[in-house]
């Protein structure tokens, strides 16, 4: 399955995907690896909302992320307004890496970020600085 969706994406089959929900899929750090290949390629350009809640993600997952979104600054998922990583396990190496995205300016259309340590020092930093609505659900 992961083969597959990741093959879909980084082939350009899903750049006018607006929502992608892969709740509960058992993504993993190696599956957002993966996942961040895509991204930045700027395969998933159109994309709106993404749902990345409840997949075993963690710090190394989270890195690959964050570096992904970084590198491609408004290319990469440039229209996401919402996402949801509610429910992983990423540690204070994984947020603070995302933290730093942020602050850069990835993700420049982001409104709203669900996650389950919603109190970490730099996210909440990045995310008020950017008028970010953090939530836990």
């Amino acid at each position: 399955m992961r083969a597959r969706v990741h093959g879909a994406i980084a082939s350009g089959a899903l750049r006018q995907l607006a929502t992608l929900d892969l709740f509960m899929n058992k993504i993993g750090d190696e599956g957002m690896e993966a996942f961040s290949s895509a991204i930045s390629s700027g395969a998933l350009a159109s994309l709106r909302e993404l749902y990345l809640h409840c997949n075993n993600i963690s710090d190394p997952g989270m890195v690959s992320f964050s570096k992904a979104i970084a590198s491609r600054g408004a290319l990469g998922l440039a229209s996401l307004a919402k996402l949801d990583l509610w429910g992983n396990r990423i540690g204070d190496l994984g947020m603070k890496a995302f933290s730093d995205a942020v602050a850069m300016g990835a993700l420049p259309s982001l409104t709203t970020l669900c996650v389950s340590n919603i109190e970490h020092p730099k996210l909440k930093s990045a995310c008020k600085a950017r008028g970010i609505y953090l939530s836990r659900v």
